[in-house]
């Protein structure tokens, strides 16, 4: 809609802003080591008798774990976001006001929660707060399910943004977490591929499912979010073992 694509204007350095104000304020103090520039994990990578370390063991499945969670932050909320005002005036008879008030607020829920956001993931984890976007993502397809008034849209775009904002900066936190040096250009070069390329994908095909009907968008996303939600439990779990 052309609500959604004005708002999305110049995303991806809006993107990249954002995650680098989230990593100031986590202060790196889950990753930094006592050299103060190198992650934790990187600085007990190896150790002299030889023996495989906790990083060399999780670092590739925790980058990838990391790029398909921001591809599905970005995927996800492009599908709704983009649809919404469509869906909104074509469906349920909004005028141009509402619908663009809910826009609004939906990029003010994106970006107002990097405040905090770096704080979470100092105190609770990465993994948490990721598992906690999804929880929101699926909480925003619940509330957008469950009527059609303005009052449905708004609380459905609220938690879509705030959703995205824990899922994508947490993947990101993450991913720099599972890159070496001189790993990092070519690791985040592949991520921007894939992020981008999913929110892409998402735009033209909320085109597509919103000419269905609302529902079908909503119901569209859902898998994606249950598969990163198993994805990041399974990945957690995991490393609580190698503990």
């Amino acid at each position: 809609g052309d609500d959604g694509g004005e708002d999305d204007g110049g995303g991806g350095d809006g993107y990249s802003l954002i995650s680098e104000v989230s990593v100031d304020r986590h202060d790196f103090r889950e990753e930094t080591g006592p050299g103060g520039g190198a992650p934790a994990e990187a600085a007990s990578r190896a150790s002299g008798d030889g023996t495989v370390s906790l990083y060399e063991r999780t670092r590739p499945f925790r980058v990838r774990v990391a790029i398909w969670s921001a591809s599905t932050a970005m995927f996800v909320m492009m599908v709704v976001m983009s649809a919404t005002s469509l869906a909104m005036s074509k469906e349920f008879g909004f005028g141009l006001t509402t619908v663009s008030t809910v826009i609004q607020i939906h990029v003010s829920s994106m970006f107002v929660p990097c405040f905090f956001t770096g704080e979470l993931l100092a105190r609770l984890g990465k993994v948490p707060v990721m598992m906690g976007g999804c929880v929101l993502f699926a909480v925003s397809v619940v509330v957008g399910m469950s009527g059609g008034e303005a009052a449905n849209f708004f609380g459905c775009l609220v938690a879509l943004g705030a959703g995205w904002n824990f899922l994508f900066i947490g993947g990101t936190q993450l991913l720099v977490s599972g890159c070496t040096e001189k790993e990092a250009s070519k690791i985040e070069a592949v991520n921007e591929v894939f992020v981008q390329g999913s929110g892409a994908v998402g735009a033209l095909l909320s085109g597509f499912l919103v000419s269905m009907s609302w529902h079908t968008v909503l119901w569209s996303v859902t898998p994606f979010i249950a598969a990163d939600f198993c994805l990041l439990l399974y990945f957690g779990a995991s490393e609580c073992r190698l503990r």
